[in-house]
C-alpha cells in the first residue's frame, strides 16, 4: 500500500513537470510576430502601414473632434451622424467613459499606446527582414520613429504629462517595472524633441515622395520638420510651459509633474527654440521650392474675373488636392460625405423639392461670420465705416457687389462690404456660389427664405442657421437629380504652409516681442 502511495506521488510530480515543460514550448503551426510578420518584405510592409493607421484621423466628422467639436460648424439635434463630435460640442463630455478617448481607444478615439507598442515591435524586428534594401529599411525606421514621437505628442497634448513608452515591457517583468509613473512635462518635451532631432540628423527620410501613386501622405523630411515645429510651439504655450494651474499636483513618489516653477527667461527659451524650429522648416521648404502660397491659375473656366479667381484660390487652398499649400495631408481621409453636408438643398428653382439626398446639415454659426473682417481689413466691431448695429437690416445689392451678391436682390447687411475670404468660405442667402455645374460668376445663389427653393424641408436635411461652410466643398462636386452626387475628392490637409508662417510669427512675438510682415 505504501509503495502504491509513493507511485502516485511520483506520477503526480511527473505530470506537473511535463505540464511545465509543455507550457515552455510554442506549439507547432502557431505563428509569432517575429516568425511571420517580419519573415519577408511584403509582410513587414503590412506591419509598417499598420503603424501609420494609429495616427488619429483628420477631416472625418465622425472621428476628428476638431471638425464638429468646436463652434465653426454646427448641426441640428436631429442630425444622426457624427454622434461623438456632436455630443462633444453640445457639452456631452464626461469623466466616466470620455468621448474621443485616445488612452483606451473608445468612443471615437484610437488606442495610441497600442500604436506606440506596435511601433516598438516594428523597430525591434525590422532588422530581421531578409529581402529589403538597407536604404528602404532605414527610411521605414525613420518614419516609424516619427510616428512614435507624434503619438506621444498627441497623448501629451490631450492628457498633459504621460508615461513615455520608448520600449515595450516584457510579460516576464516584475510588478515594480510594470507599474509605471507619468513622466514630468519637461521630460515629455525633451523626449519628443530629442526623438525628432535624432531622426532628422540621420537623413533617412524622403526629401519628397518618389512615387505619388503610392507614397503621397507618407512622412517626409518636410513633414518631420513641421511636426517638430508644431510640437515646440504647443509645448511653449502657457498650457504646458510652466503651467501654475496644476501647481502641487504630484505623483505617488511626490514628484511635481507639471514643473510650474519656471522663470520668464526659462519660458522664453522654449519659445526661442520653437522659432528656430519654424525657421528651419521654412528654410527647408524654400530650398525645395515650396515657399509660395497657393494661387488658382486654372484656365478651364475661361477669362474669369479677379474676384472669382481670388475666391477659387481661397477655396482651392483646402480642396485642391496636393496643392502647394499642403505640407502633409491625411491620405486615409478623402472627404466626400462631409462635402454633401455643406451642399445647400437646391441651387435653382428647377430642382426645388426634387433632391432628397441627406445633405445640407452643416451650418455655420453667426458668431463665426462676425469673425471675418470688412473689405478694409478691419474687424467688423472696429471698422468705423461699417455699420455693425445695422448688420441684420436688409439691403439691396448693387453692381459694385456683382461677384459676391446677386445684383438687385435683398439680403442682410451682414454680407455687404466684407473681405473676400468671407465670400469664398461662407454660403448664404443671395450670396454668389460659383461652381457645382453652374459656372456663371454672377448668377447662382441659394434662395433660402420660406417658400423658396433652398429652404429647409426635411428633418434629416436641416441647416440650422441658413449659412453653409462653402470652403470645404469642392466647386466641381455636383449634386444632380434626387440622390446622385458626383464628388471631386481631396485628402484632408493636416499641415499647410500658412500654418508654418503663422507659427513662426507667434514664436517670434513671444520670444523676442517682435512681429514679421
Amino acid at each position: 500500500m505504501k509503495s502504491l502511495r509513493y507511485l502516485v506521488i511520483i506520477s503526480f510530480f511527473s505530470i506537473i513537470t511535463a505540464c511545465n515543460n509543455y507550457l515552455d514550448v510554442v506549439p507547432d503551426m502557431i505563428a509569432t510576430i517575429e516568425g511571420n510578420a517580419f519573415s519577408m518584405r511584403s509582410q513587414a510592409e503590412k506591419f509598417f502601414f499598420m503603424c501609420y493607421s494609429y495616427i488619429p484621423t483628420s477631416g472625418s466628422y465622425n472621428d476628428d473632434p476638431a471638425l464638429l467639436g468646436g463652434d465653426e460648424i454646427w448641426v441640428s439635434v436631429q442630425y444622426g451622424g457624427a454622434s461623438n463630435a456632436k455630443d462633444l460640442a453640445l457639452g456631452g463630455q464626461r469623466s466616466n467613459g470620455p468621448l474621443f478617448d485616445f488612452w483606451r481607444g473608445i468612443n471615437g478615439g484610437k488606442n495610441l499606446y497600442r500604436g506606440i507598442s506596435d511601433c516598438n515591435i516594428f523597430l525591434a524586428n525590422i532588422g530581421r527582414v531578409p529581402d529589403i534594401t538597407l536604404e528602404e529599411r532605414n527610411r521605414w525606421i525613420a518614419e516609424v520613429e516619427v510616428i512614435k514621437a507624434w503619438l506621444h505628442f498627441y497623448l501629451i497634448r490631450m492628457y498633459g504629462p504621460v508615461p513615455i513608452k520608448d520600449v515595450n515591457l516584457s510579460v516576464q517583468d516584475d510588478t515594480e517595472v510594470t507599474h509605471v509613473f507619468r513622466n514630468t512635462m519637461d521630460e515629455c518635451v525633451e523626449y519628443c524633441i530629442n526623438k525628432m532631432d535624432d531622426v532628422l540628423s540621420r537623413n533617412h527620410l524622403m526629401i519628397t515622395v518618389n512615387d505619388q501613386a503610392t507614397e503621397l501622405g507618407r512622412i517626409t523630411k518636410g513633414v518631420a520638420l513641421m511636426m517638430k515645429a508644431k510640437m515646440l510651439v504647443t509645448f511653449a504655450s502657457p498650457l504646458f510651459n510652466g503651467n501654475t494651474d496644476y501647481a502641487g499636483l504630484t505623483d505617488r513618489r511626490g514628484i511635481e509633474i507639471f514643473n510650474p516653477d519656471k522663470t520668464e527667461e526659462e519660458k522664453k527659451a522654449l519659445w526661442k527654440q520653437a522659432a528656430e524650429a519654424c525657421k528651419e522648416a521654412i528654410d527647408f521648404f524654400e530650398e525645395i521650392g515650396q515657399n509660395e502660397l497657393y494661387r488658382y491659375t486654372g484656365t478651364q473656366f475661361g477669362n474669369i474675373s479677379e474676384q472669382t479667381r481670388l475666391k477659387l484660390s481661397i477655396r482651392g487652398s483646402l480642396v485642391e488636392r496636393w496643392n502647394s499649400d499642403v505640407i502633409w495631408a491625411d491620405s486615409r481621409s478623402w472627404p466626400q460625405s462631409y462635402q454633401i453636408q455643406a451642399y445647400p438643398r437646391d441651387f435653382n428653382a428647377s430642382q426645388a423639392n426634387t433632391q432628397t439626398t441627406n445633405r445640407n446639415n452643416f451650418a455655420v454659426p453667426l458668431k463665426i461670420v462676425d469673425q471675418f473682417y470688412t473689405k478694409n481689413g478691419v474687424p467688423v466691431r472696429e471698422d468705423k465705416t461699417w455699420d455693425y448695429n445695422s448688420r441684420f437690416t436688409p439691403k439691396t445689392a448693387g453692381t459694385d457687389q456683382i461677384y459676391y451678391l446677386q445684383v438687385g436682390e435683398t439680403t442682410a447687411g451682414l454680407f455687404f462690404d466684407r473681405e473676400p475670404r468671407l465670400y469664398a468660405s461662407i454660403g448664404f442667402d443671395r450670396g454668389i456660389w460659383f461652381g457645382h455645374g453652374n459656372y456663371s460668376e454672377t448668377g447662382q445663389a441659394p434662395h433660402a427664405r420660406s417658400g423658396e427653393y433652398t429652404q429647409n424641408q426635411i428633418a434629416h436635411s436641416w441647416n440650422v442657421t441658413g449659412l453653409w461652410p462653402k470652403k470645404i466643398l469642392h466647386w466641381l462636386t455636383v449634386c444632380s437629380g434626387t440622390t446622385t452626387v458626383t464628388y471631386t475628392r481631396y485628402p484632408f490637409p493636416v499641415f499647410r504652409l500658412p500654418d508654418l508662417y503663422l507659427m513662426y510669427a507667434e514664436s517670434l512675438n513671444e520670444a523676442y516681442n517682435v512681429s514679421i510682415r
